[in-house]
């Protein structure tokens, strides 16, 4: 009994540590719904600074609410899956999310974010594109990492090219996959992003001194945070919530029939 008392309260004490360190994270973290308030931080960077950007609901975002499967009614989810149970396969509900994901129209919703990438690349700071996307195939799309820079390019996001492309195998693969940086954009591969970082800069032999990051995410802001702590890097993340009030527009205008009308469509498509 009293060893069983001894583990539990240990356990506890482990519980309570981890608490504490990731509360000493999110300090280092601050929510904004603009570009604006980190302006003066950002014109300050120098070479040896690295900022990193999360691409979708940072950057930019999908006019559809059908294409953020995480957003849209359960209600909808619900009555989709009655209709078509078949999507319930793994490799069906792939083939017609891929479908949905590149057809859906993307806009830069904050302007003034292009002009800060560009900006920060004239002051030879080292900008990155930081995504949790996959690497390899995702249904009708060959390959997600090109197809990502594709889009973000069109779009006039154009990261910069200062370290060569390259897969890294340091982490576990997933989907047969590895993490890559694929033209300045560092895709995740579904993995955690400060792990990602990690491995990108021990790849390059990099030290920076300070590490900015823009995400919608803050899970993924902690993730970053606790790398950076580990090599003494100093960290300041922006949880970015600009997106936040668009989609909570498109939400209010949610139209549950016409939704599943689209999907009719995209079924008969696919066949």
């Amino acid at each position: 009994m009293v060893r069983i008392i001894k583990f539990s309260l240990l356990g506890l004490l482990l519980f309570l540590s981890s608490c504490l360190r990731e509360q000493t994270y999110r300090e280092h973290i601050q929510s904004v719904d603009s570009f604006s308030p980190a302006f003066p931080l950002l014109m300050s960077c120098s070479s040896k600074t690295f900022i990193t950007f999360d691409v979708d609901d940072t950057l930019i975002t999908a006019r559809d609410v059908i294409a953020r499967d995480f957003r849209s009614p359960l209600i909808f989810k619900f009555l989709t899956l009655l209709k078509y149970p078949e999507l319930l396969k793994k490799d069906r509900f792939e083939w017609a999310a891929s479908i949905v994901f590149a057809q859906a129209e993307r806009y830069v919703f904050d302007p003034q974010v292009v002009k800060i990438i560009r900006h920060l690349q004239q002051q030879e700071c080292n900008v990155l594109g930081l995504t949790s996307i996959e690497t390899g195939s995702f249904g009708t799309i060959p390959n997600m990492s090109a197809w990502r820079a594709h889009k973000l390019k069109a779009l006039g996001i154009d990261f910069q090219r200062k370290f060569a492309d390259a897969t890294l195998t340091s982490l576990p693969s997933h989907r047969g996959n590895y993490p890559q940086l694929y033209q300045g954009i560092l895709c995740t591969n579904q993995q955690p992003k400060g792990k990602v970082l990690g491995a990108f800069l021990d790849y390059y032999h990099l030290n920076p001194e300070k590490i900015i990051s823009f995400d919608d995410n803050q899970k993924d802001l902690v993730s970053i945070a606790r790398e950076c702590a580990q090599r003494n890097i100093r960290f300041i993340g922006f949880h970015y919530k600009g997106a936040e009030k668009i989609v909570g527009v498109w939400l209010d205008q949610w139209n549950t029939k016409r939704a599943l009308k689209q999907v009719d469509v995209l079924m008969q498509a696919t066949g």
